[in-house]
């Protein structure tokens, strides 16, 4: 794996951590910076990249250089320490640091220094994320993938865009109020163990504070449209925020569904028959083509052209689809 795919892996949603995120590459040249990093050291946006770390952090600098602590590094056994960073105007401010090895056991791609937040703002506890957080509108916008922020403590999604509803119908707020159990109670049948075990992967950002935090839980499960039909979900979460303490604060989430429901279809170009909705109607209520066929007194072979009529007229790609579109468009 390249450095850069570290990067890319959450570079979009680095710029929500609270705490400054940088990147460095084997020769010790910072590749990448937060938002964070740049605001807590009072630099500009994009000032930090093409950096040494030695301008910005001796301390730190000595640390990845030292051949003392080159297996520890490689191993990703090094605890969080105080460290001196250099602000802009040359004071120097002492903070708490992890610095985690990118690659394997025998290979550093380089590092991620990862350092809290030396002035305690009180935005630590967010009580109003939509309010308080300056990227929601960013996420909202986003028309291929939905977000959501929760709360690990409470067990509740404090932010939820407004695109999630193109994706899976229901609303933010539905996600917001009913908090993880809705969620959990949409979920295919087959897939809850699935969302168990994506659950405990979680218990690494407990155990090994900071070790695992750029790291992205990636996972996808079947879940319930709000139409009636399940859509394949993909998911990628991320930690975001620790609290004071350093414990495990906030989760931030982006979501795709495979077979995102069309609303945009002109329902009068269908031109389906009488008939073809009097069957389409029997499959949206889950009736086989045999079942069909035996209700309304026709041949399954019968059955199975007016299917293919449906599944060229609608451009369905299989029988949930049709379905799908059936509901979406108000057709039965």
């Amino acid at each position: 794996m390249e450095l850069i795919k570290y990067i890319s892996c959450g570079k979009e949603v680095y710029d929500f951590f609270k705490d400054g995120v940088i990147v460095i590459n084997p020769n010790f040249t910072i590749l990448y910076a937060n938002k964070s990093a740049h605001e807590l050291l009072n630099y500009n946006a994009n000032e930090l990249p093409l950096m040494q770390m030695n301008e910005i952090s001796e301390d730190t600098f000595g640390i990845i250089t030292n051949p003392k602590f080159k297996n520890i590094l490689l191993s990703k056994k090094i605890e969080p320490q105080s460290l001196n960073f250099n602000l802009k105007n040359k004071k120097k401010v002492k903070v708490l640091t992890y610095i985690s090895n990118l690659g394997d056991k025998k290979t550093s791609l380089g590092f991620m220094i990862i350092f809290r937040n030396p002035l305690n703002t009180g935005l630590n506890e967010i009580k109003s994320f939509g309010k308080l957080n300056p990227f929601t509108k960013a996420l909202n916008v986003k028309k291929d993938e939905f977000c959501y922020v929760s709360d690990l403590k409470t067990g509740r999604n404090v932010f939820v865009s407004e695109s999630v509803i193109q994706h899976l119908g229901w609303k933010p707020d539905d996600f917001m109020n009913g908090s993880w159990a809705f969620a959990i109670s949409k979920t295919h049948p087959e897939d809850v163990s699935t969302i168990e075990k994506q659950y405990k992967k979680r218990e690494r950002w407990y155990k090994y504070p900071y070790k695992y935090d750029h790291l992205p839980i990636k996972y996808g499960y079947k879940m319930l449209h709000k139409h009636g039909y399940y859509v394949q979900v993909k998911i990628t979460v991320m930690l975001l925020q620790r609290d004071i303490d350093g414990n495990p604060l906030y989760t931030i989430c982006f979501g795709k569904s495979s077979n995102i429901p069309d609303i945009n279809h002109n329902t009068s170009t269908f031109n389906l028959t009488q008939r073809e909705k009097e069957i389409g109607k029997l499959l949206v209520d889950g009736f086989s083509s045999k079942q069909i066929a035996e209700k309304i007194g026709i041949s399954i072979y019968t059955v199975q052209e007016f299917r293919n009529n449906l599944k060229s007229k609608l451009k369905a790609v299989n029988s949930a689809d049709i379905t799908r579109i059936l509901i979406q468009n108000n057709l039965v």
